[in-house]
């Protein structure tokens, strides 16, 4: 019995058809009327509800609630909606100096605004910083579930327990739900009725639909290989071929049956015939029918194949026959096969529904990255600013992007509902022109493929997958018209003059006006157009993307059809300048080695930033320098001085061409500077470094103030005296000099004044043991050791010392005047251990 449910009209319709015949006023308001409607009203809402009531016992009818109770007798439960995913980097506090360990669980949050509530996430692995690291990434997976849990850039800054070592956190990218949505009423009425033909087991839509019951599980996808039978055959080209030749996958090729019929294969690669005499290749093909029907013996005959107007001979040295009894490929997509304990889930679950004697082979999605580039026609009329223009683009990129990560394993990208879907943004009136790129990589980041399609140059209808791929956005830029790619060249030349600057600049101004948008920018071609004004040396090319993420090649500028080059500068330049110097950085002192070494590291980018960016003749102010260097996190101060800095040219030759006053180094005309290299060139540290400063010659003269006694031997007595100063010259002598602090120069004049009088002391100073020492040797008689020794005090102590010469060396130089010591140094000065010590002892 089917139920028949009676609307409002209907029951009032029937109900006055069915009144005697004394009731006769039906007007609107009259009491009989009024009283007919109110029962016909209830009657209709009580057949509504019957009508809910009847049709939400079926699977086909039952909507939300009710569809879950009639699925439930199933056992199966309506799919809840996936988490948000993606990573945060974890940063080490300054002076933590060992391992960080991150425990899984840890939770991270947005800020709490009033314009944007908090989102809370945990990390969903376990993290280590290590000990030579700064950073560590962290899978992280939003606590509540559904797409409104998505995140921009830069926003998951709070730790609210945080982790000990854990400086901040970060997310570096924006956090996207690329999981499944709750499941819909059809969603789960198609998977309700796959249950039921699945509940033999054994099947691949029992493994598909075990699969798809776990969380993270977006897509399945089971392929027998056995269906279709499956070989290799050769493609040859006779003869000589001009270039090399592309094969497309999926390229049919026919086998002769009985002269008149032919069976289709088609290949399941792409490759590429290279150029040259008498080429082949070897393809895998698959048949185009299942069964026995397709397979072919040895040797079979085969049409020629036509690819780009060029003849290939085809043939088969095996039979292609069905292959891999009892083998099926299961690939999955959404779940991160790095998870063992996920990938250890999907297999238990194949285990327990797939039929005995099946052999599954598990594989994630592979991912078909899509780079576009795609121009856009507005409405007419419709007149934007350039920042309303910007908006349009980046909403049809958007668009573009969502369209892409709908995509489903193995389905086709179909142009028309890609076109279809872009014109279908406010203020979008036509498609024009578009390119698209797909390329594949491996887990190591190696590309394996990549094909170019453009839709000016041939119709593109749609891009094949593979049943295990996947179409993924990569870099999609749209334009709504041609966009400026600005080009600064820097070129080093000889013997430039104003002349050749002007005739130079004309030359390239002329070469760049006649452009055409998609020409690409190539450095030998900029080098043809001017080389026979002057000998060019090198050339740089600095392009301004108009979008981020687009990479640059060293010897080309790739520009896209939405593009046009032109140039923005020229730097001439013949004389490349070095910048040497030193910079003491002050920095936190809980700092670790590592973290010094990186901020060393951005503070020479900084500056060397800095010089890049500089106009032709513009002066090097050095305070603007330091200031760029002070822009570095964890500098907190930078000291330097003057002096440090000098200017060498090509040849390590000083140029004198620092102001002193202003502090800037001056630039002339033709030339350009740059950053010595760390080398011991320019410094950049927060360490001292010290400064060895030995002293290789030292000659000393002594002149008495009185003559010697007669009842002393001269030559003796000098004897002593010699042995006496030179022991004194000794390190610890050279410690007792005053100290030199950081960064101060070593006055070779003061040097030679203390070491004077640290002698002269030491010399009058000497006890009597000593003294006794030298005259002890039995050269002297007892009765005349008295003698000497009175003699010896006291020239000693009454000479007149001088030091005739004095020798130093640091820094593998040598020195007879003020050594400088930069910033970042310190002197210390020593006895070299060949050192030569000269002791004259004049007669009075």
């Amino acid at each position: 019995m089917v139920f028949e449910k009676k609307g409002f009209a209907q029951l009032f319709e029937a109900m006055q058809s069915r009144t005697p015949d004394t009731l006769t006023d039906f007007q609107e308001g009259s009491v009989v009327r009024t009283l007919y409607e109110s029962f016909a009203w209830e009657l209709a809402v009580l057949y509504e509800q019957m009508q809910r009531v009847y049709l939400s016992g079926f699977v086909d009818t039952a909507e939300a609630i009710d569809l879950d109770k009639v699925v439930a007798i199933l056992g199966i439960k309506r799919g809840e909606p996936d988490y948000a995913t993606g990573k945060v980097t974890f940063t080490r506090d300054i002076g933590i100096d060992e391992d960080i360990f991150i425990p899984k669980g840890t939770l991270v949050t947005t800020e709490d605004t009033q314009d944007s509530p908090k989102k809370a996430y945990e990390t969903i692995e376990e993290g280590t910083i290590s000990q030579d690291q700064t950073t560590a990434e962290v899978r992280i997976q939003a606590l509540r579930r559904g797409n409104t849990e998505e995140t921009e850039a830069e926003t998951i800054v709070v730790m609210p327990q945080p982790v000990v070592g854990v400086k901040s956190v970060n997310n570096q990218e924006t956090l996207r739900f690329t999981g499944k949505l709750q499941e819909s009423d059809e969603q789960l009425r198609q998977r309700a009725k796959q249950t039921l033909l699945a509940t033999s087991g054994g099947n691949t839509t029992s493994i598909r639909n075990a699969l798809l019951s776990l969380p993270g599980v977006r897509e399945v996808q089971v392929r027998e290989n056995f269906h279709f039978a499956k070989g290799k055959v050769k493609v040859t080209k006779s003869g000589s071929l001009s270039e090399e030749l592309k094969v497309p996958k999926g390229t049919t090729i026919k086998l002769e049956i009985l002269g008149t019929q032919t069976k289709d294969y088609h290949t399941t690669q792409e490759v590429i015939l290279s150029a040259g005499e008498n080429q082949e290749v070897e393809v895998e093909v698959e048949a185009g029918i299942s069964g026995a029907a397709g397979e072919a013996q040895a040797s079979a005959t085969w049409q020629d194949l036509l690819v780009d107007s060029v003849t290939l001979t085809v043939s088969n040295e095996q039979a292609i026959s069905r292959q891999d009894f009892g083998l099926i490929e299961i690939f999955v997509d959404g779940i991160d096969f790095r998870d063992l304990e996920k990938v250890s889930q999907l297999k238990q679950e194949i285990d327990r529904v797939k039929a005995a004697g099946i052999y599954p082979l598990l594989k994630p999605a592979t991912a078909v990255n899509v780079d576009g580039v795609f121009q856009i026609e507005l409405q007419p009329g419709l007149k934007l600013s350039p920042e309303e223009r910007l908006q349009l683009e980046e909403k049809v990129q958007q668009t573009i992007i969502s369209h892409l990560k709908d995509q489903k394993m193995g389905q086709p990208l179909l142009i028309s509902q890609l076109t279809r879907k872009i014109l279908g943004c406010n203020g979008v009136n036509d498609l024009v022109d578009f390119t698209l790129t797909t390329s594949i990589r491996n887990s190591k980041g190696i590309e394996l493929a990549r094909q170019h399609y453009q839709s000016s140059e041939r119709p593109v209808k749609r891009l094949e997958v593979d049943i295990l791929e996947k179409f993924t956005p990569h870099l999609v830029r749209v334009a709504s018209e041609i966009k400026p790619l600005s080009v600064a060249l820097q070129i080093k030349a000889e013997a430039l003059d104003d002349q050749k600057q002007q005739t130079i600049e004309q030359a390239l101004q002329n070469y760049f006006a006649d452009f055409k948008p998609s020409q690409a920018v190539v450095r030998s071609e900029i080098k043809k157009s001017i080389e026979t004004i002057t000998t060019i040396e090198a050339i740089k090319l600095i392009p301004s993307f108009w979008q981020p993420g687009i990479p640059l090649y060293d010897d080309t500028v790739n520009v896209t059809f939405v593009e046009q080059a032109q140039l923005s500068s020229v730097f001439l330049y013949e004389r490349l300048l070095t910048i040497t110097g030193a910079l003491k950085l002050i920095l936190p002192v809980t700092v670790t080695q590592q973290e010094k070494q990186q901020i060393y590291d951005k503070v020479r980018e900084q500056v060397s930033a800095y010089l890049e960016q500089l106009q032709p003749e513009e002066n090097i102010q050095l305070e603007q320098l330091v200031e760029q260097a002070k822009t570095v996190e964890s500098v907190l101060d930078i000291n330097w001085k003057l002096e440090d800095f000098h200017v060498l040219d090509e040849d390590n030759n000083a140029k004198d061409i620092i102001d002193q006053e202003q502090s800037q180094i001056q630039v002339n005309k033709f030339e350009k500077t740059q950053l010595a290299d760390a080398d011991n060139k320019f410094i950049i540290t927060s360490d001292i470094q010290v400064v060895d400063v030995a002293i290789a010659t030292l000659n000393l003269r002594l002149t008495p103030a009185v003559a010697v006694p007669e009842t002393v031997d001269p030559a003796q007595l000098k004897s002593f005296m010699a042995a006496a100063v030179r022991s004194i010259l000794t390190a610890a002598l050279l410690q007792q000099l005053p100290k030199l602090a950081v960064g101060d120069n070593l006055d070779y004049d003061q040097l030679k004044t203390l070491l004077l009088v640290q002698i002269r002391t030491k010399a009058g100073n000497l006890d009597q043991e000593t003294l006794q020492s030298f005259i002890s040797n039995g050269q002297v008689s007892e009765q005349n050791q008295e003698k000497f020794m009175e003699a010896l005090r006291s020239f000693l102590g009454d000479s007149n010392y001088t030091i005739d010469q004095l020798e130093l060396t640091a820094k593998g130089s040598s020195y007879q005047q003020d050594i400088p010591i930069a910033i970042v140094e310190r002197a210390e000065i020593q006895l070299q251990e060949s050192s030569s010590l000269s002791i004259v002892i004049e007669d009075k």
